[in-house]
């Protein structure tokens, strides 16, 4: 229950991480069609997603 948690909690970070580069994005227009913010949004979730699996590891090996 308490890795589900944990888990939920790294997606909402996630999604937070996302909803600040779409604001950026949003404020900064003159990124080149929008690419600098994709490769922010994929950059961000791969690090959140780096971030869980080591996380996730740590619990199963305690």
């Amino acid at each position: 229950m308490v890795k589900i948690l944990k888990k939920i909690n790294y997606l909402c970070l996630g999604f937070l991480i996302y909803v600040a580069i779409r604001v950026a994005c949003a404020i900064w227009p003159q990124s080149p069609g929008g690419a600098m913010c994709f490769i922010l949004f994929c950059v961000s979730w791969f690090v959140v997603g780096l971030n869980a699996h080591a996380f996730a590891k740590g619990d199963d090996e305690a």
